[in-house]
């Protein structure tokens, strides 16, 4: 699925900046905003959300685009933790409405 601009990170740990290149790629492409989306919510995105504000990214969360082991887990995860690093949105915000006139 990935097209020939995209950027592939293969992790070895929970986050996906740790032991990768990722934040040096990401500098040399001038982005200073990451979306968080994917699997688990309290783990990989959450890992991964902490790791890009140490390295002083901009943060935003797609919060329908991903998941948790649990609902009560994803749905702490976006109402009381994900806030403090950044904006809780819709996958619609950045794709926009399907279905629409």
């Amino acid at each position: 699925m990935a097209e020939a601009a995209d950027i592939v990170v293969v992790k070895h740990t929970v986050g996906a900046f740790h032991a990768t290149d990722l934040d040096a790629r990401l500098r040399e492409r001038g982005v200073d905003t990451v979306v968080m989306a994917g699997l688990v919510t309290t783990m990989g995105v959450e890992s991964t959300a902490r790791a890009a504000s140490d390295h002083g990214y901009e943060i935003e969360f797609a919060a329908d685009a991903m998941a948790g082991f649990t609902a009560a887990e994803h749905d702490f995860a976006v109402t009381h933790t994900f806030p403090r690093f950044g904006a809780v949105r819709l996958s619609t915000d950045y794709l926009g409405a399907t279905g629409e006139s």
